[in-house]
């Protein structure tokens, strides 16, 4: 008896943390790093970051459309507030899996001295609620390693 009460109260817990999670919402996401200025999406932070979630994948947003205006991003961009890199954390995988509503993504990019030295970017996102998703990017190489928090959410 003492083991049915015990489990039905773990069971009732676990319940509404499952439903206030619920799985990650497919489209186009849109953040900046913890404590930048965050002015509306198509205002623009040059260390802002964005990328499409489909069929459970984190790949670039592409072409889409953006405050009435095309925006061309071809490759995932990693919010970034470039203490380690001279140029955006644009990422070169054609696609990053979701499991359990988080990723990471760790490998050498060309955002170094002008594009000239590969850095190692960390880049790991856990969603909170369908349409937010908070994370890291951590820079690393040249001397230099810095991590920066950051929120995205659905636009």
């Amino acid at each position: 008896m003492r083991i049915r009460l015990c489990l039905a109260a773990v069971t009732a817990l676990a319940i509404p943390v499952a439903v206030a999670q619920g799985a990650p919402s497919a489209g186009v996401y849109h953040g900046v790093v913890n404590g930048s200025t965050a002015p509306p999406p198509c205002h623009g932070n040059e260390g802002e970051g964005f990328f499409r979630l489909q069929s459970g994948d984190v790949v670039p947003a592409n072409n889409f459309t953006f405050c009435g205006s095309p925006a061309y991003q071809a490759k995932i961009l990693a919010p970034s507030s470039f203490k380690c890199n001279d140029l955006n954390a644009s990422l070169s995988p054609a696609s990053i899996p979701v499991q359990g509503g988080s990723f990471k993504y760790k490998g050498q990019e060309p955002i170094g001295n002008h594009g000239t030295a590969n850095r190692t970017v960390i880049f790991k996102g856990t969603w909170d609620t369908n349409s937010k998703v908070t994370g890291t990017t951590r820079i690393k190489g040249g001397g230099c390693d810095h991590t920066d928090k950051w929120t995205m959410k659905k636009i």
